[in-house]
């Protein structure tokens, strides 16, 4: 705690204001920034949602397109070869759930415990 009240007072003498009115600016920004970063997130999953569906009706049309539900048009293999965004939406779905993990976690500590980010933010900037 020692090392923030500097920075503080540093950061807020650049502002051309007391550290008084800069913190609790800074801790409100941190729930702006947490609302913000959950807000893309969840418009990512909506996004990738809509792809999926996208791709398993894609996916129903080409192997049951035909009306017939007795075999499929293509065999697994000639619907990659036909098909690569199926391809690029699995991939992009690995990406989202992987950057949602570190996203996720750090967005909701900021929403819950505004004041916690602030700090670790902070130290990030002393470091």
């Amino acid at each position: 705690m020692n090392d923030i009240t500097p920075v503080l007072e540093k950061l807020a003498a650049k502002l051309g204001t007391t550290v008084e009115h800069f913190w609790p600016l800074f801790v409100y920004q941190q729930k702006i920034n947490a609302i913000v970063a959950l807000a893309i997130l969840a418009l990512s999953f909506l996004v990738l949602g809509s792809a999926w569906a996208w791709a398993f009706y894609k996916v129903n049309k080409t192997f049951w397109g035909n009306g017939r539900d007795d075999f499929p048009k293509y065999a697994w293999g000639e619907f990659f070869d036909d098909y690569p965004w199926f391809v690029v939406v699995a991939i992009l779905t690995i990406i989202t759930f992987t950057a949602s993990l570190f996203v996720s976690v750090e967005s909701i500590t900021a929403l819950l415990n505004p004041e916690y980010a602030a700090i670790q933010d902070l130290l990030r900037m002393v470091k």
